[in-house]
């Protein structure tokens, strides 16, 4: 009720929520919890305002009372639309005046209905917190289209990682089977196309980790999206299930699928190196296919869960140290330190693998 009092009187008064909260000294971020009735101001706020819309604090707490008209002071500049005297005389039968004066009048027993109703408000309105912010529409759509550059980002450059043996594996047997006295240089090749391939997905991790920086405070901090935004991210996001499913029949497919090519390829040259080097290079390309697509469903889900704020971003667990953020930049070093001092960069994108494995487990070890 009283939320719902102090948003008709800041629109009323042609104010903003900043600007109301400057009069206020509060945060933009409080007016909107008052006015969202997730929190309620405390007794010298409510004399603040009761003052500056120069209304009772009976008006402000109770539904049965009216503004008492003869404090509104005469406006030098006219506020923009309906002023307030205009807009209650519009919505109000005309009252007999003395009655309307014994309505509005501050009896020394409303006084204290007033005190205790406030003080009870304000010890069950919890701890106080920094505050809810308000989503808007463009902000939503904008969000979703980074993370939608993100997920296709990052999905790609996994598949790189994943496939980047391929170009060592067939290049080397493709010397061995054409150029034996070549064959070093088949393979140099190889392995420059191996480290290009990784620098590439490297690079485009990079390009990926501030695609969507503007919106980190959405993982931090509690939100709530505007109407127009709420049915912006329900409509977005009620596609988002059926294309993740589809991407994950297509993975499991690809996945076990995947050694058909090595087998036919080597039963149908008869050993032939070559054709099995190419057979492998077959299979971790599907393989790579898989994973992206695994990915791609994961950070559309990752971008689902923020939206709604659910598990992980919940508003209560985002006041909590981000477990994930810190595993997964654990994970990426322990793989840039491992392929650094190993030279080992064609296999160890495994441990983004054994990663993704282990994490639901050491994530609900963590919170036990």
């Amino acid at each position: 009720m009283i939320g719902n009092r102090i948003s008709q009187l800041r629109k009323q008064n042609g104010m903003s929520q900043e600007e109301l909260a400057e009069k206020m000294g509060v945060s933009r971020q409080s007016v909107s919890k008052w006015e969202s009735g997730q929190s309620v101001p405390e007794v010298e706020k409510l004399v603040q305002l009761s003052d500056l819309f120069h209304v009772s604090t009976d008006y402000l707490l109770k539904e049965d009372t009216v503004p008492d008209l003869s404090r509104a002071p005469v406006q030098e500049e006219p506020f923009r639309g309906m002023s307030f005297q205009q807009e209650f005389r519009k919505e109000e039968e005309p009252r007999d005046p003395e009655y309307a004066e014994q309505e509005v009048q501050e009896t020394e027993e409303s006084w204290k209905d007033t005190w205790k109703k406030t003080v009870w408000n304000t010890l069950n309105a919890g701890p106080k917190e920094e505050g809810c912010y308000i989503l808007r529409k463009e902000e939503a759509e904008d969000f979703m289209k980074a993370r939608e550059r993100k997920g296709k980002t990052i999905s790609q450059g996994v598949a790189e990682c994943v496939s980047s043996p391929a170009p060592v594996i067939v290049l080397s047997t493709l010397g061995a089977a054409l150029m034996p006295a070549r064959e070093a240089v088949f393979a140099v090749l190889g392995v420059s196309l191996t480290m290009a391939m990784i620098a590439h997905a490297v690079s485009g991790f990079m390009r990926a980790s501030v695609m969507d920086k503007a919106y980190h405070f959405l993982k931090t901090t509690p939100f709530l999206p505007e109407f127009d935004a709420e049915d912006a991210i329900r409509e977005a996001c009620a596609q988002m299930p059926e294309k993740n499913h589809d991407d994950i029949r297509t993975a499991v497919f690809l996945f076990i699928l995947c050694p058909v090519p090595v087998i036919l390829l080597s039963v149908l040259s008869g050993g032939n190196s070559f054709m099995e080097g190419l057979g492998v290079g077959m299979l971790l390309g599907m393989v790579a296919e898989g994973v992206r697509r695994c990915v791609l469903a994961g950070m559309r889900g990752e971008t689902m869960k923020r939206l709604f704020q659910k598990d992980e971003y919940r508003p209560e667990a985002k006041r909590r140290m981000n477990f994930k953020d810190l595993y997964w930049a654990l994970i990426t070093g322990a793989y840039f330190l491992y392929s650094a001092l190993s030279g080992s960069w064609g296999i160890s994108w495994v441990i983004f693998v054994l990663g993704g494995i282990a994490y639901p487990f050491i994530e609900r070890m963590s919170h036990t």
